[in-house]
């Protein structure tokens, strides 16, 4: 909890959960990010869960203080002033589940209603986190991906496949993007051939391999970073 913020004076608790935002559901702190971000300074009401107890508070996200540890940078931002946390299988709530069967054809159908559903929210926070909208602080690498394997595999078989295949379309959709030495490029590099009639110079392509080399190990490096800090976190 960031000393001074808003949840502070609120008094919201490090252990305390979100339950919804001017009466909307939160069922991830990414939501909670992305409606605070379209709201900027406006004022809203934020429903939570303290002990046994739900409290009801109008809230404003304030300026704070930040600082860039790698960079000695500083500034003010918007901010409610809170941060998301794991929490292990033990500690959850527990949570009734019904378990519902479908046949070869409702699945087909379920499929093509859900799967454009989770791309379509996948190519948003891309979108976000090129924005800015989304703290690229919130990205994890493959330690997130195991700790989400393993949370999701002490659920189920039912939860493992689909955290499996949400992360599976993820990937599918980043390597999508026109990043040399990913798909994305390739496919790129072919449409753009075909309009102009002509390869392109192998010099310009092994550049292109090179940056697009370099792109991906700094992004490596940036998630191992976030995988560090929010292990050192919790």
């Amino acid at each position: 909890m960031a000393p001074g913020s808003a949840a502070e004076r609120a008094g919201i608790k490090p252990s305390d959960r979100f339950l919804s935002l001017d009466g909307k559901p939160l069922k991830s702190f990414l939501t909670l990010v992305l409606a605070l971000n379209e709201l900027g300074d406006k004022p809203f009401d934020l429903a939570w869960r303290s002990g046994a107890q739900e409290k009801v508070a109008q809230l404003r996200q304030t300026k704070l203080e930040v600082k860039d540890d790698d960079l000695g940078q500083g500034g003010e931002t918007l901010d409610l002033g809170v941060r998301p946390f794991s929490i292990n299988a033990a500690e959850q709530l527990g949570v009734e589940k019904v378990k519902v069967h479908y046949g070869v054809r409702e699945a087909l159908v379920t499929s093509l209603r859900i799967v454009p559903e989770i791309i379509k929210k996948t190519a948003q926070v891309i979108g976000h986190l090129i924005t800015g909208k989304v703290p690229f602080k919130s990205v994890g690498g493959p330690i997130m991906l195991y700790q989400i394997a393993s949370k999701s595999a002490e659920e189920g078989l039912d939860s493992f496949l689909n955290a499996m295949a949400v992360i599976s379309i993820n990937l599918g959709l980043m390597n999508l993007l026109p990043i040399p030495i990913l798909d994305g490029f390739h496919l790129f590099a072919a449409a753009w051939e075909g309009v102009r009639r002509r390869p392109i110079p192998m010099r310009a392509r092994e550049i292109a391999n090179m940056v697009g080399l370099a792109m991906l190990l700094l992004l490596m490096a940036m998630v191992f970073k976030n995988d560090i800090m929010r292990l050192r976190i919790f």
